[in-house]
């Protein structure tokens, strides 16, 4: 029986590696955009950390002793993460205005940090201001000043490397196409997979469960060719939170199968028509998640947060920049969290159309 399994699944995996615009598209293009990213992109490994420019709006002790918390910090190098200043709030918001600090913080009910655009400079504000708040009833804050220094800005966060992170994410999710491919083969029986579903009976369950290992098998190989790549040539430091990484890839390509199951499912088009759609669609939450300009990840998270929770490229790069950048494990359980319930949503949903189709077919 085992050695019957393990035969179908053989036949499906080879099936998929010899569909080579599926190939092309999930394991060939993410290589040559990581080409074309190594040689356009420069490495920015002699980037020094200036300090960042921030007001804090005098209104209370609360507010001076967060001040002097952040006069305080240091960074590995023994130099200031902050250069911070008191003010009144028109002063701040004037500065701010005229680009004369990078941020300004005020403390209404909690501490809101006020911002002209989101970049990697407020991000390390954000985090500090958070961190802060959570543990100022805490006497020693030292622990939390050296999660900032070190994790954040000991040359740590290299926007060019978010650009990478990106890349990771959109590979993942390019999977998508390969959802397509199997519905298609199972449906239209155009292929020699879908010909042998066709003579071999095989259970249903079976079935689905053979085509998503068999899925899985080339997604592993694709997003461990990716991973070498990306280590070996642009040197990326991924190896001591690659278990991590490699998580959040074999979570988004479990999604973007899903997807592309779905996406097959409900839109009435032959093949090809439905592998465009679904490019145009991957390059758009691409887009989304930063792989142009990083800094569209951070305009989508925080003016249309609905949008970026429910984009898998940006919850991904999102959970990568997480683990990569911050060390921050509770922000990245949430994203591993809201991925595992779009994989449970998305059976949910395909499981209601395949019962309403069989039933439309009695």
């Amino acid at each position: 029986m085992f050695q019957s399994v393990g035969n179908c699944l053989k036949l499906r995996t080879k099936s998929l590696f010899t569909d080579y615009t599926g190939c092309f598209w999930c394991i060939l293009f993410p290589l040559i955009l990581a080409t074309l990213f190594c040689v356009a992109i420069p490495k920015n490994s002699n980037d020094k950390f200036s300090p960042i420019r921030v007001s804090v709006v005098y209104s209370s002790k609360e507010t001076e002793e967060l001040y002097r918390n952040m006069k305080l910090a240091k960074t590995s190098l023994g130099n200031s993460i902050f250069q911070p200043e008191l003010s009144s709030e028109m002063i701040a918001r004037d500065k701010l205005s005229s680009g004369i600090i990078d941020a300004y913080i005020k403390k209404r009910n909690r501490y809101y940090v006020i911002c002209n655009k989101e970049n990697a400079v407020t991000n390390i504000i954000k985090t500090y201001v958070e961190w802060y708040e959570e543990s100022k009833e805490n006497s020693d804050l030292n622990l939390h000043m050296n999660y900032v220094m070190k994790e954040c800005t000991k040359e740590n966060f290299h926007k060019n490397d978010a650009y990478f992170l990106s890349l990771l994410a959109m590979a993942a999710f390019l999977a998508m196409q390969w959802g397509i491919r199997i519905t298609t083969d199972l449906e239209e029986c155009q292929s020699k997979l879908g010909a042998h579903y066709r003579i071999v009976p095989v259970a249903r369950r079976t079935l689905v469960l053979q085509n998503f290992l068999s899925v899985c098998l080339v997604e592993l190989v694709a997003n461990l060719l990716l991973d070498s790549y990306i280590i070996l040539v642009r040197k990326l430091k991924l190896l001591s939170v690659f278990s991590y990484i490699f998580l959040v890839q074999m979570l988004t390509s479990l999604v973007g199968v899903l997807v592309g199951v779905l996406f097959c499912t409900i839109v009435n088009a032959d093949l090809k028509m439905k592998q465009k759609w679904a490019e145009r669609f991957i390059f758009l939450t691409g887009f989304l998640g930063g792989i142009v300009f990083y800094k569209v990840r951070y305009t989508v998270d925080v003016k249309f947060p609905l949008l970026g929770k429910t984009n898998p490229v940006n919850i991904a790069a999102d959970a990568m920049f997480h683990v990569y950048f911050i060390k921050d494990m509770k922000m990245y359980g949430r994203d591993i969290a809201i991925l595992l319930a779009m994989v449970v949503i998305l059976i949910a949903a395909e499981v209601r159309i395949a019962r309403r189709k069989i039933y439309a077919r009695k």
